[in-house]
């Protein structure tokens, strides 16, 4: 049978819960430094001295690009930088820009232009980065590789290969770059994994294999992850040790939905600035024709993302936001004392002082007396003397008690699930089964993010935001969400439900002596 997608569940209770959480004084403390904010562009296509006018007026400051292997070493040994797109970088530090550079092309001199693989042209790859980081001094980081773990940006045997085989082909390049990098300047910082997604499954092996101590950070592009999931994802990849303390740079973020870019950007950017992120690249800078929103648009105009971007750096980007969120519904991130980002589970905000100014993911003013809690709309306060959340800050009554997407967690090592009165389980032919944490892209064929599933059970899988049943001959299976609420307290469920086509759909709501509320869904 087909997946179902979309399963949630909400329990309502007609008590508010209390409002806590530590004061932005506390988070006005904390030593570690801002995350980076910058932009990916593509001066590698095609140089334009306009659009790097624009960027630089919003401002950006951070660019990550590329540069194409085959259009500079056209003879073995010999690089040629003529061509004005070529020699962009130049361009960049004329103007205080610094570049990511990403390094992902082959050249038809090697291995007839398929991904690097054999000696020769590994080798090669890692002369060429080398010769790259010598000439332009406004590359300050080397990427290796881009989305590697996917299929659309490698060729010939790389492509081809098993994810073990995929992972030890990354190694050798990123080794061979490494090593040739910083043999000509030993400061510059060297990001491997670069993946398309968070599959843990797919990066631990390459940091065991030797990876961690080759790249000063991994690289990461989060978009099949929702915002509010990003704790838990990320919390995943940093259980292996290896990856604990490893930073993580988020070198592609973006959407394709226009009227919540601004939001997407900010909510984005204030959750991996509080979980420690060390730069965070808006894609794209400019329109590339794929539908994702850019921040400057082919006229010269600035978008929504655009005016959210500038936003963030003139007003948070100077402090490492800290996690105020009260509960797991609630998201709140200080920026230093001034500034704090709030969205979630729809409730009312009033603020305690009339020198406190609420703005939009765009900075522009909010009315105070209309200011409420969106799940993806982010209110930004602010003021000129420091905002103490716990007392300048009341959030209406928050009903909800329980949430299967909000604290969705990836088994007891993930800190949402000390959150005991809610968990779910599978039922598989009458037996009560555990969900077991499978890290994502460990094998081919199964999701890219964390998920929670079987042993031996493909078909079976579950997500904040999914869950997949598929049957054997004569069993029946079910997904099992369970709360175990006070003693009379009246409840209320609300469960939304988006099946996929054809899917058989099976809800069962149970509760158990006035005390719990279980509900069965299954297909």
């Amino acid at each position: 049978m087909a997946g179902v997608a979309g399963l949630w569940l909400a329990a309502a209770a007609t008590i508010a819960a209390a409002q806590d959480g530590p004061s932005s004084d506390e988070a006005a403390s904390q030593p570690a430094p801002p995350m980076l904010l910058g932009a990916a562009s593509n001066f590698s296509q095609g140089w334009n001295a306009d659009l790097l006018a624009r960027a630089r007026a919003l401002p950006v400051r951070n660019f990550r690009d590329g540069i194409r292997w085959g259009e500079i070493e056209r003879r073995p040994g010999e690089y040629r930088f003529e061509r004005p797109q070529l020699n962009y970088p130049a361009e960049l530090a004329r103007v205080d820009g610094t570049l990511v550079l990403t390094v992902n092309w082959g050249n038809g001199l090697y291995d007839s232009g398929q991904t690097p693989h054999s000696a020769e042209a590994v080798a090669a790859f890692g002369r060429f980065v080398a010769e790259l980081v010598e000439r332009y001094p406004a590359i300050t980081t080397i990427e290796v590789g881009n989305e590697f773990n996917s299929a659309n940006f490698v060729a010939g045997p790389v492509r081809d290969a098993g994810l073990a085989q995929r992972g030890a082909y990354h190694l050798a390049l990123l080794r061979s770059a490494a090593v040739a990098a910083r043999r000509v300047r030993p400061s510059i910082a060297i990001l491997g994994g670069a993946t398309h997604s968070i599959p843990a499954g797919y990066l631990w092996p390459i940091l065991e294999s030797g990876g961690a101590a080759l790249m000063d950070g991994i690289a990461i592009h989060p978009y099949t992850t929702p915002i509010d999931q990003l704790p838990g994802q990320i919390g995943v990849l940093r259980r292996n040790a290896l990856a604990a303390n490893m930073p993580i740079a988020i070198t592609e973020f973006g959407t394709d939905d226009a009227a919540l870019a601004a939001d997407h950007l900010l909510r984005g950017y204030a959750t991996l600035s509080s979980l420690g992120a060390s730069s965070l690249y808006w894609y794209p800078l400019n329109d590339r024709g794929d539908g994702l929103i850019p921040l400057i648009e082919r006229d010269g105009s600035i978008t929504g993302a655009g005016e959210a971007f500038r936003f963030i750096e003139a007003e948070l980007a100077d402090h490492r936001a800290v996690d105020l969120s009260p509960d797991p519904f609630t998201f709140v991130h200080a920026f230093g004392a001034n500034r704090m980002v709030l969205w979630g589970d729809p409730r009312s905000v009033a603020v305690q002082r009339d020198d406190i100014v609420a703005l939009d993911a765009r900075g522009r003013p909010v009315g105070l007396a209309q200011l409420a809690l969106q799940a993806d709309r982010a209110i930004v306060l602010t003021s000129e003397r420091p905002i103490d959340f716990a007392n300048d800050v009341r959030l209406g009554c928050q009903t909800l008690v329980a949430d299967s997407y909000y604290q969705f967690a990836y088994g007891s090592a993930d800190r949402r699930s000390e959150f005991a009165r809610f968990e779910p389980s599978a039922m598989v032919a009458g037996s009560r089964r555990n969900w077991v944490l499978m890290p994502g892209q460990q094998r081919t064929g199964v999701p890219w993010t964390p998920y929670l599933g079987l042993p031996g059970r493909g078909n079976l899988r579950l997500t904040a935001d999914n869950v997949i049943l598929r049957q054997r001959a004569g069993e029946r299976v079910a997904a099992v969400f369970e709360y175990a609420g006070e003693p009379m307290k009246p409840l209320q469920l609300a469960v939304t439900i988006e099946s996929a086509p054809g899917a058989a759909v099976e809800f069962t709501a149970q509760i158990d002596d006035a005390n719990g509320m279980r509900l069965v869904r299954s297909e």
